[in-house]
């Protein structure tokens, strides 16, 4: 699945791509930073225990890096969860950034994803 680095998004769809985008909402935006208090709040971890999770990060996801998305699989874990991290750099993947089922190597990640639901 080595692909030398290269950004997996197809290039002659980056204008089609970018015409359907959408501001990020500024509620969301300040929820993200938990202005005011007005992040999403767990209270009742018991719907985590034993729930499979794949927290599944590219290498080229500014959003959600590595150190961003580990820590969140193992706050699922600490909560009752059965929480995976897969970071696709250390599968020797890069170039994946936030849209993995829009990148060319989609098919590969899905069968990665399948063969992870299925163990």
């Amino acid at each position: 699945m080595e692909n030398a680095g290269l950004v997996m998004f197809p290039r002659d769809q980056i204008a089609s791509y970018a015409a359907a985008l959408n501001p990020i909402p500024a509620r969301l935006l300040l929820e993200r930073r938990n202005v005011a208090g007005s992040q999403l709040r767990v209270v009742d971890f018991s719907k985590f225990r034993g729930k499979p999770v794949l927290v599944l990060t590219g290498t080229n996801d500014l959003g959600h890096a590595r150190a961003v998305d580990e820590p969140i699989a193992d706050w699922l874990n600490a909560n009752g969860a059965e929480a995976d991290f897969i970071y696709l750099g250390d599968l020797g993947i890069t170039g994946n950034g936030h849209k993995l089922m829009l990148e060319r190597n989609s098919d590969a990640l899905a069968q990665l994803i399948i063969d992870w639901i299925e163990s």
